[in-house]
């Protein structure tokens, strides 16, 4: 199962963004979002936590999937 990058790639939608957008945002480049998204590869913690500052989404619902994208919205 690859519930970050799903949720990454969600959350990603969400704020309509590209791979090339949101790669820039979060400081990686799209190619390694893409394997990301993909479940190639798993995010370094800098990356997380660059996203969940940058979106200032629940870090839980990033990890696990669980609650709602942000504890403002629910989707």
């Amino acid at each position: 199962m690859n519930m970050i990058g799903e949720n990454i790639r969600r959350l990603r939608r969400i704020h309509n963004l590209n791979q090339t957008e949101f790669s820039r945002l979060i400081g990686v480049s799209q190619g390694s979002l893409s394997d990301i998204e993909a479940g190639k590869s798993k995010p370094a913690i800098d990356i997380v936590i660059s996203i969940y500052i940058r979106f200032e989404c629940s870090l839980e619902w990033l990890l696990t999937g669980t609650n709602t994208p942000s504890s403002e919205q629910t989707f």
